[in-house]
């Protein structure tokens, strides 16, 4: 092998792949160049995750070569953004240089065959912006390991969208762009940590269409520049719609950046660790909030337009935190038996109600 690329763009696709690494262990990098391309790839078998990126280099000589991907990614990083970086291979070494700098890193086997889609059962492509929406319900997911079946992002297509769904058994974030049929069953669960990889790489790239694919074992998102592929949860995800409490008729519709920030006073004289609110309403009347097991310390109210009655006490901290994976629009709120549900758009969130003994409030 025998190349030169700038090294701003050499950097650029090196800290893309290295998003793969284990951090537990020096993961080799394969490196190969041809057809004016010089690709690196990472597979981190831990994870189940491999991402191979690309850029543009001139070339002498086509070739391949494995070397420890967190010390070539150092040393890459330590170059000036308008240097010229050359690379060449020998049957040991892989030579690095720039201007009067020169550097050696020794060859390593090369790694296990990164992961394939093979075969290919689904496609769709899908706006970059759709698919980070689909992403972001990963903040709902589950992260106790004993129920594996919940720590990832469950897609599915439901007639002309794709819905994306993550839930833990207490809250739960659903939402659905449209899009071609991309998936029927319920096995394509992809792991949390392969989400964040893809939700990174997107945000970093802007590209204008993602393409997704999967096999029954494996998923992966082809954009410019970079592929990342991820094994997928071994599991049948739950039938979330089953457990979905029907709305009771009582609602609220509000604007979302004024229910926050009641909440973040409400949090600010809130004592006690895991501090719960109660979040009432009666027709024709504001959303009043207070804090159930101190209700002389903290009291707000939301301008709202409400339908029916509501009093529910809800975790301070979930209801923060599923408010924030919503835009400061109008939200519609809807109280059901077990809990509220929060709707804009196509994106609702679910969260279950704690229990609360109401003397309390006297006490």
């Amino acid at each position: 092998m025998k190349i030169g690329a700038p090294a701003k763009a050499l950097d650029a696709a090196m800290v893309m792949a290295v998003m793969a690494v284990d951090k537990q262990a020096d993961t080799p990098i394969r490196i190969v160049a041809d057809h004016g391309t010089v690709g690196f790839c990472v597979t981190n078998p831990r994870a189940v995750v491999s991402i191979s990126t690309t850029t543009a280099a001139s070339m002498e000589e086509t070739g391949s070569a494995t070397v420890s991907a967190r010390r070539l990614a150092a040393l890459l990083s330590g170059f000036g953004p308008r240097s010229t970086i050359n690379i060449t291979t020998t049957d040991t070494a892989m030579m690095i240089s720039s201007g009067n700098s020169r550097y050696r890193l020794p060859l390593l086997a090369d790694p296990p065959a990164g992961l394939v889609i093979n075969p290919e059962i689904g496609r769709v492509e899908l706006a970059s912006a759709d698919c980070i929406r689909l992403l972001d319900v990963v903040a709902a997911a589950d992260t106790e390991k004993t129920r594996f079946f919940l720590t990832g992002v469950y897609l599915h297509s439901d007639g002309d969208k794709l819905i994306g769904v993550g839930m833990d058994g207490t809250k739960m974030l659903r939402v659905g762009v449209v899009a071609d049929h991309f998936s029927e069953d319920n096995r394509l669960i992809i792991p949390a940590t392969a989400v964040k990889l893809l939700d990174k790489l997107l945000r970093a790239t802007k590209p204008q269409m993602v393409t997704l694919r999967r096999s029954h074992a494996a998923f992966s998102a082809t954009a410019p520049g970079f592929e990342i592929v991820s094994g997928m949860i071994d599991a049948a995800y739950p039938d979330y719609k089953k457990v979905l409490p029907p709305p009771n008729g009582s609602s609220a519709s509000c604007q979302r950046a004024e229910m926050v920030a009641a909440l973040t006073r409400l949090k600010a004289v809130a004592g006690g660790d895991l501090p719960l609110i109660m979040v009432t309403w009666v027709g024709d009347e504001p959303i009043r909030m207070f804090l159930a097991h101190e209700p002389d310390v903290g009291t707000d109210a939301v301008a709202a337009q409400t339908c029916g009655s509501a009093r529910m006490a809800l975790s301070l901290a979930q209801l923060t935190a599923v408010l924030a994976e919503f835009k400061d629009d109008a939200l519609l709120i809807e109280m059901t038996d077990r809990g509220v549900i929060i709707r804009q758009g196509d994106k609702f969130g679910l969260l279950m109600s704690c229990r609360f003994i109401e003397k309390e409030i006297a006490a």
